[in-house]
């Protein structure tokens, strides 16, 4: 039978929630978020955390930085909620996985703040319920703060931002790799480390990824086709200074051959012409004509 998402009265005798005692500093003067950039390692360490467990909802916080007067978010690192209480429909974090997530932040991230939180909704598609509204309306409503969804079975994600009130799913995007926000991934279970990492899974950053991906590819291609190329050139020019000074060559063995050719053919003239007229003034009498009788001596 198929999976499908639980009804909002299904989940309600299950739905606790215990807020975070540091999440009080909400709301500000920032404008709406326009577009999210996330870590390359966040979207997988999310992608794993989801696939850990796909008979239960998984949640994590999100940490990073939104400026006061940007409508961009970026986001550094996750760290996943432990001690969560979870069905196949909801997931609660309870003091111990605010304890938790709180010394991580402090620890590892001191500079970043709590710029939104996700979870996972396995084999029942992207969206917030009621409930996930509710838990994102009263623990994570700064309006820089995002709620990242991931559905594990069906291989999709989204990412829902503050809008005119509203919570909406945003498709602005983006994957960062850059080497100055190169901290430390989040600590995740033993279970979440030992999952392979090349599952297939589709998203909106992984779109921006893979285009960059074919570029550079395609940059890459071109200095090879470049190299190859220069190659080639470097071997015709080569080939061409050999024949031009190969036919030199025979041009010059050439002009050498005619003038001893020539040398030789005026000294067989000398040869012919001295033996036609001896040196003691006699003459070599013509040979007789045909049927003549030879000359008797007086």
């Amino acid at each position: 039978m198929e999976n499908r998402p639980p009804e909002d009265h299904e989940l309600e005798p299950e739905i606790e929630l215990e807020a975070n005692p540091s999440a009080s500093d909400a709301a500000g003067p920032n404008p709406p978020v326009t577009i999210v950039y996330f870590a390359e390692d966040v979207l997988a360490a999310m992608k794993r955390h989801a696939l850990s467990d796909t008979g239960h909802e998984i949640a994590g916080v999100l940490v990073g930085q939104a400026g006061p007067e940007s409508s961009v978010v970026l986001v550094h690192a996750a760290i996943p909620a432990a001690n969560t209480r979870s069905s196949a429909g909801n997931v609660t974090f309870t003091h111990e996985s605010w304890a938790q997530i709180n010394e991580q932040l402090d620890s590892r991230y001191p500079d970043y703040v709590i710029v939104g939180w996700y979870h996972s909704h396995p084999n029942f598609g992207v969206f917030l319920s009621s409930y996930d509204t509710f838990i994102h309306q009263n623990f994570f409503s700064a309006p820089w703060q995002i709620a990242y969804v991931v559905d594990p079975i069906r291989g999709d994600e989204g990412c829902f931002v503050w809008e005119d009130g509203e919570l909406v799913r945003t498709p602005n995007l983006k994957m960062y790799m850059d080497a100055e926000f190169g901290e430390p991934e989040a600590e995740e279970p033993a279970s979440v480390r030992a999952l392979p990492v090349g599952d297939p899974f589709t998203a909106a950053a992984d779109i921006e990824c893979l285009t960059a991906d074919i570029s550079r590819a395609t940059r890459a291609g071109q200095r090879i086709a470049l190299g190859v190329l220069a190659v080639l050139v470097a071997i015709a020019v080569t080939l061409q200074v050999y024949t031009i000074g190969e036919i030199l060559r025979l041009q010059k063995q050439l002009k050498s051959d005619t003038i001893e050719i020539t040398s030789q053919i005026e000294l067989l003239g000398g040869k012919i012409a001295g033996q036609a007229s001896r040196g003691d003034g006699t003459s070599i009498a013509p040979p007789p004509e045909a049927g003549a009788a030879p000359e008797r001596p007086a």
